[in-house]
């Protein structure tokens, strides 16, 4: 690895984090599939604490980690470099197949069944106690029912009240003359659709009744049921002043009772098809109840149970949204019991985040007692770490570096130390040291692309911007790149790239970071030589024909920015193309008509370096002050200004420089703060003195 041959990162980096890192909520507030949660790849009090719990948790179960990082890290960056995937569940994503595998089988019995699912809008659309009236119940529904002793004649109407219940239709009538064995089955569908119309009461009787059916299958799901339904009962009336479901007011009594149902399916079934499930709704019945020792000691077990990684994924957002993250609107403080080594490690770490007037939000007694209960149940790496994090904190460097370094039994464990021990070094400014430190770390692709990051942030603060991009370097993530060349990079080194870079899309980041400083700099003879380095055979990407709604690549460096040729601009008023308009400034800067044209191409085009596109979750890279787009005002006021410019363009500047406040009284055209006065003078000055004028007369307003 060729990293440490360039450099090191700042200690300064660790204080300088980005503000979309700074707590708990980042991200999706529920961590939807399509919303990876922001993390960085060690364990730090920025990140979300999901986040800590699950690198922690992955470790010990040996799970490589799902972080979005781009296939091709040259060339793309259409991904967050810094954030956590969440997987699917296999129950959270149905397959397309099974609705023509179901229509077949259904086939076989009654032709007229298979259209029934034609009602069924979706696993997408299923949610609370109505979540489990899907695709794979239905199969499973049939899976039972053909390995029963249910008639085959009377299977039909049995899977057609069924498919009614799927697709949310009215069912006929019960058929008259069924079997015993019928009967059960057709009880358990009636009190399934009591139970997803919301008819708690009569869909417990009916399931109750049906506990020792004759049928197992039966039996075992209609003894599950009952503790579903008493958990849906505990929060029929607990609702707050607003009318929103409180768990504070649920029915503890009901509570009781769904507990008292779980323990009996489990003792009758300890193997059975919902005992995991069964165990999932203890969690729930335990937070319900307020009773969150129960709730810390049932994760306690579910923590030390080997899962796959989109249930483990699935286990840490339940965790956060139950035990670990108070609810501020109700006044209720996050949860910090320091019996489950795993749970308070991770709420020390959102301790050392700072706090109002304070550098952290623990005291130092707090912390201390955290860090001794870890060591007291053999967690000493983990209270090594928090004491070596404090102490960064605090530039006690020595310190950090006196204490001992974990094993590499976990990674992200050790990665966190050794980076603590690298910012220390870097504190004391012994970068070799660092650097050697660095180069025997053992690094997972996503700890190498924060290693870039911090190397790419501490070249720029050290003024070593250009080691970035020279030939071999190591920061080769095109996000990094791109941030520093919008952010920091100067003309020569962006004139370098846009020629030498070593992919299309970093030249042509490169370039257009370019061609608006060079507006940004009113340099028209230079901006007139860097536009000929656009390739002539550049063409912009497009959005797919059958998705025109997608975001195309590099869409915020779009390089047909620079190409126009006058059109916008309104009757009246002729302007020739950008690159006449700026030749005629090279040859007469203060030509009025030019600079009011050179306007319009600003307010057509809005050429600007965005600073936002793709920069989340970049490390460091603090934005400097220097202005992101031309200011158009500036033109105006120099139109304004010359005595020597003509009324039809002193008016026009008078005319748009008003407009610039246009309807908010907010400036559009820069950052400039203009008095109102003297906004009410431009327009006094207008109309008086060019009151004859298509634009005075079209303006009746100053703003």
């Amino acid at each position: 690895m060729k990293i440490l041959t360039y450099g090191s990162a700042l200690v300064a980096a660790i204080a300088a984090v980005p503000a979309l890192a700074s707590g708990d909520g980042g991200g999706c507030g529920f961590w939807l599939t399509d919303c990876p949660l922001p993390t960085y790849p060690l364990y730090l009090n920025e990140n979300d604490t999901r986040g800590n719990l699950l690198m922690l948790l992955a470790d010990q179960q040996r799970h490589p980690l799902p972080f979005t990082l781009p296939a091709d890290p040259l060339n793309e960056r259409d991904k967050a470099l810094f954030s956590l995937m969440r997987l699917p569940q296999p129950d959270e994503v149905e397959d397309p197949a099974l609705r023509e595998q179901l229509g077949k089988r259904l086939a076989a019995y009654d032709p007229s069944l298979p259209p029934l699912l034609e009602h069924y809008a979706g696993r997408d659309s299923l949610y609370g106690h109505a979540i489990s009236n899907s695709l794979s119940s239905v199969s499973a529904f049939l899976d039972a029912l053909e390995q029963s002793e249910v008639p085959a004649p009377e299977r039909t109407p049995l899977l057609r009240s069924r498919l009614l219940i799927l697709g949310q239709q009215e069912s006929p009538a019960p058929a008259s003359g069924m079997s015993s064995a019928a009967l059960e089955w057709q009880g358990y569908l009636q009190a399934a659709r009591h139970f997803y119309e919301g008819r708690f009461e009569e869909a417990r009787a009916g399931f109750a009744a049906l506990q020792q059916a004759r049928a197992p299958w039966v039996a075992e799901s209609a003894t599950y049921m009952v503790m579903r339904t008493e958990i849906n009962l505990a929060m029929k009336e607990a609702k707050d002043e607003y009318g929103d479901q409180d768990v504070a007011r649920s029915d503890k009594e009901a509570l009781r009772r769904a507990m008292a149902q779980g323990q009996a399916y489990l003792a009758a079934y300890p193997q059975g098809r919902y005992a995991s499930s069964t165990k999932g709704l203890f969690r729930r019945i335990q937070w319900m109840a307020g009773d969150l020792g129960a709730l810390r000691d049932a994760y306690d077990e579910a923590m030390a149970t080997r899962q796959p990684l989109p249930a483990l994924e699935a286990l840490v957002n339940e965790i956060d949204l139950t035990l670990l993250s108070g609810d501020a609107y109700r006044q209720q403080a996050v949860y910090q019991d320091s019996a489950q080594p795993a749970l308070l490690f991770v709420n020390a770490l959102r301790g050392l985040r700072p706090a109002y007037e304070r550098p952290r939000d623990w005291q130092d007694a707090q912390l201390d007692d955290a860090i001794a209960q870890l060591q007291k149940t053999g967690n000493t790496e983990q209270a090594t770490y928090l004491k070596a994090y404090a102490l960064l904190l605090d530039k006690q460097f020595e310190q950090v570096l006196a204490l001992p370094s974990p094993g590499q039994e976990d990674a992200t464990l050790a990665f966190s130390h050794q980076m603590l021990r690298i910012w220390a070094w870097q504190g004391m400014k012994a970068f070799d040291r660092a650097e050697q430190a660095l180069v025997t770390s053992p690094l997972n692709q996503a700890q190498q692309a924060f290693v870039e990051n911090v190397l790419a942030d501490h070249w720029v603060r050290t003024g070593n911007t250009a080691a970035i991009f020279q030939p071999g370097s190591p920061i080769t993530q095109l996000r990094i790149r791109a941030a520093v060349l919008k952010q920091e990079a100067e003309p020569a080194l962006l004139r370098q790239q846009a020629s030498q870079g070593p992919s299309a899309a970093e030249r042509q980041i490169a370039l257009h970071t370019l061609l608006v400083r060079d507006l940004i700099a009113s340099d028209a003879a230079t901006f007139l030589q860097d536009l000929a380095l656009i390739p002539a055979d550049h063409k912009e990407a497009t959005p797919p024909a059958d998705a025109p709604w997608e975001p195309v690549p590099n869409g915020d460096v779009r390089l047909s920015a620079f190409q126009w040729r006058g059109e916008g601009t309104p009757q009246g008023y002729h302007c020739r193309d950008l690159a006449q308009t700026l030749g005629t400034l090279v040859q007469r800067p203060d030509d009025g008509h030019a600079l009011n044209c050179l306007g319009e191409y600003l307010r057509s085009r809005k050429p600007h370096i965005d600073l936002w596109q793709g920069s989340e979750m970049i490390w460091g890279l603090a934005q400097d002050e220097r202005p992101t787009s031309p200011s158009r005002l500036a033109l105006y006021q120099a139109v304004m200004a010359n005595p020597k410019a003509e009324p039809e363009d002193k008016s026009y500047a008078l005319y748009r420089a008003i407009q610039c406040y246009a309807p908010s009284g907010y400036n559009s055209c820069d950052s400039q703060e203009i008095p109102k006065r003297t906004r009410q003078a431009w327009f006094n000055t207008l109309k008086q003195r060019y009151g004859n004028s298509v634009w005075a007369r079209s303006l009746k307003y100053y703003w």
